[in-house]
């Protein structure tokens, strides 16, 4: 059978979580992805404990929490940013029962390169021999 979700970022610029929720329901959508930075400003005038008790009336759920990006990072601050990010997703998801959360690794003219060390794997080191 077909399902029917929307997007946020669809509409992000003139749109809310409040609103994209009561249109998604008054139209009958079966899923929306919901934007982690529109969620954050949902939560400046509402709690998670108003979401979660809004998808435990609609026929309306969550899919994903779209999106983190940039997460070419290569600073201590930007890796506390992904983490601080990621973990509040992650809390909210599981209080809200959204299943999943999206990834975007950001391209831009400034990408910058990390090299990070990891040591070998018992299996690489045989793997030379």
């Amino acid at each position: 059978m077909l399902k029917l979700g929307f997007n946020e970022a669809t509409c992000k610029e003139n749109s809310s979580v409040e609103k994209d929720l009561a249109l998604c329901e008054k139209y009958g959508y079966d899923y929306i992805e919901l934007r982690l930075d529109m969620l954050k400003d949902y939560l400046k005038t509402h709690t998670v404990d108003d979401l979660k008790a809004f998808f435990s009336g609609s026929h309306l759920k969550p899919f994903a929490f779209n999106s983190i990006e940039n997460i070419n990072f290569c600073t201590p601050a930007a890796w506390k940013e992904l983490v601080e990010l990621f973990t509040f997703g992650c809390e909210v998801a599981q209080a809200i029962g959204n299943p999943y959360l999206i990834v975007v690794p950001t391209v831009t003219d400034k990408v910058c390169t990390c090299l990070l060390y990891t040591s070998p794997s018992p299996r690489d080191t045989e793997r030379s021999r």
